[in-house]
């Protein structure tokens, strides 16, 4: 498990919010218990199934852990929503908003290593994600790979080309490029 992550379940915050708490607390429960019941239900897992089919856990809970991450980061509590995206992806089906998601609290707890893999995670799943391409690209940037980030810059316009929504983005990105950053 990782570091970050298994310190984030040794940690006893709490929310104030009662259905993010029993979230919260079932995340931490399966999450301890992921390995062991990974073991238990290889062969469903070799055969494809996801250890949420396994253990029984609803698309609604997938669901519901995943929206109340996102609004733990937009809370700044980004160990908490990095136990539920980190439960969402350990268990659920592979999804590149999910991986984004987990990237983006590693980024901010500043284990840019661990974020640029999960952020590499989603662009394998959608090679089109905006976002995880700009993001990789700033991991990157701090850990020195200046040259792999600036590919990744240009990629991030490239993508955002002819996309007025995405006209932010694609300005940051150039911005990076020119060495000066335009989004936190």
């Amino acid at each position: 498990m990782h570091s970050l992550l298994f310190n984030s379940l040794r940690s006893h915050c709490h929310d104030p919010d009662p259905d993010i708490q029993r979230l919260l607390d079932e995340a931490r429960k399966l999450l301890a218990e992921a390995p062991a019941s990974a073991e238990r239900y290889a062969a469903e897992l070799i055969a494809g199934k996801t250890l949420a089919e396994c253990l029984g856990i609803e698309a609604k809970t997938l669901a519901d852990s995943y929206q109340s991450a996102c609004k733990l980061v937009d809370e700044k509590m980004f160990q908490e929503a990095l136990i539920l995206a980190g439960f969402v992806m350990v268990v659920g089906p592979k999804n590149a908003k999910v991986a984004f998601k987990l990237a983006s609290c590693m980024q901010h707890l500043q284990d840019y290593a661990s974020a640029a893999d999960y952020y590499k995670l989603a662009l394998q799943i959608d090679h089109h994600h905006i976002g995880a391409a700009y993001r990789l690209g700033e991991c990157l940037q701090q850990l020195g790979d200046d040259e792999e980030a600036n590919h990744l810059f240009e990629w991030t316009i490239e993508l955002a080309r002819g996309h007025f929504a995405y006209r932010k983005i694609q300005e940051a990105a150039e911005s990076r490029l020119r060495k000066q950053p335009l989004l936190p």
